[in-house]
């Protein structure tokens, strides 16, 4: 049904309110850019320029929100398969951008993915359990009981080759658990500033933390504000960094802990 002049005009104010441009609108009910600019001006001044651009501000906002929800509902979607990429290769598998990413999901998310970065040369290919039990055997044999301290040496010195620490820990959770594994003897941590904390009791109050709503970010500053009100007997964050290591590491290690469900809502 053709429209009349008043519906016509109707529709391209409606039009000009979510958005749309003067040339767009023209080109819809064929008519040249000027023409739309004085029947609109007419019927609403407003609409003619600032506030139009405020309106076209907002619509664009909108489209990257929902393209930030699309991409979030995909990568969440798909955690299981992953969550143990880098961000650069989920960029790369999804076809994504990588700044696009960080933008959508959340940052307990970002650090799991940075946890899954290789951190140095000797990360570059995945070793086996094979090869991984050797590396160790081969470093006990050079320096024994082995420390996590005297393995890294031996790698920096090319005298063994095999994971780094940092990647020991992503696999077996931490530096005991990977001798065990090899069924090497661990030496005692060369900073030990309280033998009451474990390093599984540790993870877990690291656990205890990424797990809490009410924590106001993952940061090491945040964690060590949390430690101060926590009631009954909690390490100092820097007692927890002490005997496990630099605070990015050791939070991606525990946030691979965290249980999946609980993992998914943070």
């Amino acid at each position: 049904m053709k429209l009349t002049v008043q519906q016509r005009n109707s529709q391209m104010v409606e039009m000009r309110r979510k958005g749309q441009t003067l040339e767009e609108i023209g080109q819809h009910f064929h008519l040249t850019r000027e023409r739309v600019r004085q029947i609109i001006k007419e019927i609403d001044p407003s609409l003619v320029a600032r506030e139009v651009r405020l309106i076209q501000r907002k619509v664009k906002a909108v489209k990257v929100a929902e393209g930030r929800n699309a991409i979030r509902t995909k990568i969440y979607g798909d955690w299981a398969n992953l969550s143990h990429l880098t961000l650069a290769e989920i960029s790369a598998k999804l076809k994504i951008s990588e700044d696009a990413i960080k933008d959508a999901i959340s940052k307990t998310r970002q650090a799991i993915l940075r946890g899954n970065e290789q951190r140095d040369n000797t990360n570059l290919q995945q070793f086996s359990d094979a090869q991984i039990k050797k590396a160790l055997r081969d470093a006990e044999a050079l320096a024994k009981p082995l420390t996590a301290k005297k393995y890294s040496q031996l790698l920096h010195d090319g005298e063994i080759d095999g994971p780094s620490v940092p990647r020991l820990h992503q696999r077996f959770g931490g530096w005991i658990a990977a001798c065990r594994f090899a069924r090497v003897q661990p030496g005692n941590p060369i900073r030990t500033y309280s033998r009451e904390w474990s390093e599984e009791r540790l993870f877990e109050i690291l656990i205890e933390f990424l797990s809490d709503p009410t924590a106001t970010s993952d940061s090491y500053q945040a964690f060590d504000d949390w430690l101060r009100v926590q009631p009954g007997n909690y390490p100092s964050a820097q007692t927890v960094r002490n005997n496990l290591g630099a605070w990015r590491i050791i939070k991606a290690d525990a946030l691979q802990r965290l249980p999946r469900t609980k993992r998914l809502k943070r």
